[in-house]
């Protein structure tokens, strides 16, 4: 048994090769360069957010609006929406870099999307790539997890509904409903450590996962080479 899984693996990874790295062709159909896109899109995310990091407040506490923004100008406001104000009109090209941050977000999940779509047309996650294929789809799903723990953050109205919404669908899920709910949003919504948790696992947890599952996709992915369809 243990022989068989080992050699279903090499055979896979080509663990048993002598190949060297350098020298690998890289196919000249364009759309292989959407996992590049994805890659580089990560790049600009993982940037962006440090910066917007820097001025964020993860919390749902109440304050007065002292800012800029007439229109919310001394309304009680969770001190995290308030932050998102001072970025977006306090800090010196923090409407940029939030509208940047936002944007590689949305192009690294479509190109994410267009990517598995290309492999699973060209039949390109069949033997010897099933493993990869397998990386990739927790790498999408990391994505969409990514994007809506980063959504909820401002916990403006969208933000809040999207939270609540969430909380809802992680509940309804059968036997581990409650955990579950209990691991990502610190308890029944709205709870005062929604916002902190979901802070914590959109900078810390599944940045670091895509990056650990990326290095993995990307050694494969040279082990293997580019399929030709």
């Amino acid at each position: 048994m243990i022989v068989s899984l080992r050699s279903w693996v090499s055979d896979r990874l080509h663990l048993e090769s002598n190949r060297g790295l350098l020298g690998k062709a890289f196919p000249a159909e364009d759309s292989f360069l959407l996992g590049e896109v994805a890659l580089f899109s990560f790049v600009v995310i993982v940037l962006s957010g440090i910066f917007l990091g820097t001025f964020y407040e993860p919390s749902t506490a109440d304050v007065a609006y002292q800012g800029v923004v007439d229109q919310f100008q001394g309304e009680d406001l969770p001190a995290s929406f308030v932050s998102v104000l001072h970025i977006t009109y306090g800090v010196p090209f923090g409407m940029f870099i939030r509208r940047l941050h936002h944007w590689a977000a949305h192009l690294f999940v479509a190109s994410i999307a267009l990517h598995m779509f290309r492999v699973y047309f060209t039949a390109a996650y069949r033997n010897p790539r099933e493993i990869n294929w397998v990386v990739g789809t927790v790498l999408a799903i990391l994505a969409m997890g990514g994007s809506y723990t980063g959504y909820a953050l401002p916990f403006d109205e969208f933000g809040a509904t999207a939270t609540g919404i969430g909380y809802n669908l992680a509940t309804s899920v059968p036997l581990f409903g409650d955990f579950l709910a209990q691991l990502v949003f610190a308890g029944e919504f709205p709870a005062a450590g929604a916002i902190p948790r979901l802070f914590f696992l959109h900078v810390l947890v599944i940045p670091l996962a895509i990056i650990g599952l990326l290095a993995v996709h990307m050694i494969i992915l040279v082990s293997q080479k580019h399929t030709e369809g």
